[in-house]
Order: structure tokens, then C-alpha cells, then sequence
């Protein structure tokens, strides 16, 4: 999991630094060398199989559990809690395996809002995108029409 979770950061990231010099460009390849967006493209193309193939693992890890440990994960992974047995003694006495009450998952919620904040600034940066500012027209007076 924490190898899919890895390999979509690297695909993430090069992808802010693509171009595929005909139609499609990440928001920041106009900032760095064309060597960079180069290298950035291969490694977002290289990627692709890799993803494919941890998802794959994944979903296989999935069914093992399903099926050989009779264990549903499909649940704990969408909801978050799984009930697991810490005590030696008493087995039967199931917990939470982790603290997950209202204040994390509050904090859970405010770290995806300020990373999608993030990603909206980078994407919206004037001088990644000046298609969304335009400059000013020569009079100083706003932009300039057709």
C-alpha cells in the first residue's frame, strides 16, 4: 500500500512538469528546462505500469485476505476502523487498532482542503497559467479586446 501510495506521489508530481509537445503540458513545465520536462515526461510514462501493476497487487492482497483469511478489508479500508483483538488472554476482546475519533479525522479533512488549496494556487499561478491572467492592455486599463 505504502508503495501505491509512493509511486502516485512520483506520478503526481512529474505530471506538474510534462509536455507532450503537442497538445498537453503540466502547469509547471514552463518553469524548469526542457531537459527536465523531458526527463519529468519519461518518468510519468514510465510510471503507468507500475501503477497498474500495484494496483493489481493490491486488489490480489484483497482477494488473499477475502478468501484464504477470511478477513473483509474492503470494509476497514473504506470506513477506516477494524476491530482487532489486543488482548493475548482474552482474543475475543476486540478494540480499535488505532485512535480515530471526531479530532482526527477533523484534522484528516483540513489537510486535504489546504492540499487542494495548494494544488488549485500552483495550477491558477499567474505565471504558470496566463491564459487565466491576462495581461493588462497598453492603456493600463484591463485587458485587452478583440
Amino acid at each position: 500500500m505504502f508503495a501505491l501510495l509512493a509511486i502516485v506521489a512520483v506520478q503526481a508530481s512529474a505530471g506538474f512538469f510534462t509536455s507532450d509537445d503537442i497538445a498537453s503540458e503540466g502547469p509547471l513545465a514552463r518553469l524548469v528546462s526542457s531537459a527536465f520536462v523531458g526527463r519529468a515526461s519519461w518518468l510519468h510514462q514510465f510510471n503507468e505500469p507500475l501503477i497498474l501493476a500495484l494496483v493489481g497487487l493490491h486488489l490480489a492482497a484483497v482477494l488473499y485476505y477475502r478468501l484464504v483469511r477470511r478477513q473483509s478489508l474492503v470494509k476497514p479500508m473504506v470506513g477506516g476502523d477494524k476491530l482487532v483483538a489486543t488482548d493475548p488472554v482474552h482474543p475475543d476482546a476486540a478494540s480499535l487498532a488505532a485512535r480515530d475519533d471526531m479530532a482526527v479525522r477533523l484534522r484528516a479533512v483540513v489537510v486535504a482542503i489546504a492540499a487542494a488549496g495548494i494544488v488549485a494556487c500552483i495550477v491558477n499561478w499567474p505565471v504558470v497559467n496566463p491564459r487565466l491572467h491576462p495581461d493588462p492592455a497598453p492603456d493600463g486599463r484591463g485587458a485587452a479586446k478583440d
